[in-house]
This record gives C-alpha cells, structure tokens and sequence, in this order.
C-alpha cells in the first residue's frame, strides 16, 4: 500500500481512566474514503502502521500521556522522520486552543 496517510488520536473514557485506547483512522491508497478503527490498544496501532506503512502519520497529542507519545516516536523512528506542524482551528490561529501535531514522515528506502 502506498500513499496514504494514518491519523493517531487518544480516546478517552471516564471508567478507565488509567488505560489509553486509540482511535485510528487511514486513507488507503490516498483514496477519498476513510476507514477507522477505535478502542485500538498501543500494539494494535502499532501493527496497522507496520502492515499499512502509511507515507504520513499524524499523531494527535490530545489527551495522550506524554510516556505514550515518546513509545510511539521511539517504535517508530526506524521507518520514520519526526516534525511537527501548528493545527489551525476553525481557519484562524488561536492560541488559547492551538497544539502541536507529530508528524512522521516515511524514510525513502535508498
């Protein structure tokens, strides 16, 4: 599968709250059709971005533990380059609800 891109977000749920579940959702082939997968545990994640090895992958901090965030940069580094981007909400920059995106970027294999 080539071109597509995978977005990583923390769900959160009130009865367990020490427990990070993911929501996942991906483009294959850079089609207009979405497919989502949640209450994806940390492997689960981690073995769709393995089998899919997605061109993009935007993980949404909100709500992710900080530890979680560094597991995922660390599980990931080998096939992918980290940067990061400025979400822009409702077409303006408002600082008070603004954050960062991880985006990992997939390494050309030369």
């Amino acid at each position: 599968m080539n071109n597509e891109e995978m977005k990583i977000k923390c769900q959160t749920f009130a009865q367990a709250e020490d427990t990070e579940v993911f929501e996942v959702t991906w483009s294959p082939n850079n089609n207009t059709n979405h497919e989502t997968k949640s209450n994806c545990d940390y492997e689960s994640v981690l073995d769709l971005a393995n089998k899919t090895l997605p061109t993009l992958i935007v993980i949404d901090p909100v709500d992710m533990n900080s530890v979680t965030l560094v597991r995922f940069l660390h599980d990931l580094l080998e096939k992918y380059d980290p940067s990061t981007r400025i979400v822009q909400r409702g077409g303006e920059f408002v600082e008070k609800y603004s954050y960062y995106e991880l985006i990992l970027q997939l390494k050309t294999i030369i």
